[in-house]
């Protein structure tokens, strides 16, 4: 799919960008080729460059409302996949984070979610790489659907909250 100027697109990596240019640039040692250029929205100053090529495997259109509604109400049926040996579930979850579906990406922040409260209750501590990778989820979704929904990225999981309340 070609893009253009202006509009706005998830990198894979780095989210919501903005497509500030596309032209002719010499970054590689394979000569000038065409390239987006990208200013992600939520990390100001950053440029990114991806080849016009690369774009159908490095870009793609942000959801929309509608969609990210019935991601929303999918999650009451999510069960927990939780993976207990630590550096499998470190390998499955840096995956998710990295190419994972949003389906794929709400799950893991549902599981992640109800691991965290069972620790809490069972007074121990939520590991640190759960953590960050629980983190890392939440910012991927979080930005997308406050993009989508023009919302601030916090109010997010509120909302998300919210909606399930409604749905019950």
């Amino acid at each position: 799919m070609a893009w253009n100027k202006g509009d706005y697109v998830v990198h894979r990596r780095d989210g919501i960008c903005r497509i500030t240019d596309i032209a002719e640039l010499n970054l590689s040692k394979d000569g000038p080729r065409m390239y987006y250029i990208l200013t992600p929205l939520y990390e100001t100053g950053s440029r990114l460059y991806t080849p016009f090529e690369q774009g159908d495997q490095q870009l793609r259109d942000p959801l929309k409302a509608e969609e990210i509604e019935d991601l929303i109400s999918m999650i009451p049926g999510f069960g927990s996949d939780w993976i207990g040996d630590e550096k499998e579930r470190q390998r499955h979850l840096t995956e998710i984070v990295r190419n994972g579906s949003h389906e794929s990406l709400l799950k893991a922040i549902h599981t992640l979610y109800e691991k965290r409260r069972e620790q809490a209750q069972a007074g121990r501590k939520f590991h640190a790489s759960d953590e960050r990778f629980l983190g890392e989820a939440e910012k991927s979704v979080n930005r997308e659907f406050a993009f989508v929904l023009g919302m601030a990225p916090e109010d997010i999981p509120e909302y998300i909250r919210s909606r399930l309340e409604k749905g019950r």
